[in-house]
C-alpha cells in the first residue's frame, strides 16, 4: 500500500469514527429498560430510571416536624432543598433512618428523593423479563421481574404511584 492510500484509509477511518458520535445512540426495544437493582427492608426491588434524575449516596437530612411517617425531612442535592421520603415506609417496611444509604431523586418541577438502604447495581430488563404483580404484592409494586442470575424475581417498583401517594400526602389527604 502506497504512502497516500494509508493516508487516505486513515482519513476514512478517522470520519468514520467521528460520525459514530455524531448519530444519537441506537437502543433496540428489545434490549430492554435501564433500571436500579435496589434492597428495601432486605427484599429485591427494582426501580426503572425513567423519572430519575439522579442517584447518590445519602446526604445529612434535616428532619421537618409534623409530616407522614414516610417523610424523613429535606436534604441540599445539586443545590436545591429537596423533600426526602422513605422508600421502605411508603412499601410498609419499618426501617430506621440509620440503615438508609441511598437516595433516588425523581424529577420534576418539586423533585422528591426516595431513600432506601440497599443498591445492587444497575441493570437492563428485557420486556418477557416482567411479569404481573400478583394481588398479594406490597403497595406500590406493579410486577415482578426475573432477571437472569437471581434466584428470585424483583418486584418492580411504580415511581408513578409513590409519587401519587407523596402528593396526596403533602396536599393534606
Amino acid at each position: 500500500m502506497s504512502e497516500s492510500e494509508v493516508a487516505r484509509r486513515v482519513r476514512e477511518l478517522a470520519e468514520t469514527f467521528d460520525r459514530s458520535f455524531a448519530s444519537p445512540a441506537r437502543v433496540r426495544e428489545d434490549d430492554g429498560r435501564p433500571g436500579l437493582a435496589v434492597r428495601v427492608g432486605g427484599d429485591p426491588y427494582l426501580l426503572f430510571l425513567e423519572g430519575l434524575s439522579s442517584v447518590s449516596r445519602k446526604k445529612a437530612i434535616v428532619p421537618l416536624p409534623g409530616g407522614s411517617s414516610a417523610q424523613l425531612g429535606v436534604s441540599g442535592i445539586r443545590g436545591a432543598l429537596v423533600g426526602v421520603f422513605s422508600l421502605p415506609a411508603l412499601l410498609g417496611y419499618d426501617v430506621a433512618l440509620a440503615r438508609i444509604s441511598w437516595l433516588a431523586v425523581a424529577g420534576g418541577a418539586r423533585p422528591v428523593a426516595l431513600a432506601f438502604e440497599g443498591l445492587d447495581g444497575q441493570v437492563v430488563v428485557p420486556p418477557s423479563s416482567v411479569a404481573a404483580a400478583p394481588s398479594s404484592a406490597r403497595r406500590h409494586v406493579s410486577g415482578l421481574a426475573h432477571l437472569a442470575g437471581e434466584p428470585s424475581a424483583r418486584g418492580v417498583l411504580d415511581l408513578g404511584s409513590m409519587l401519587a401517594r407523596i402528593a396526596a400526602v403533602a396536599g393534606g389527604e
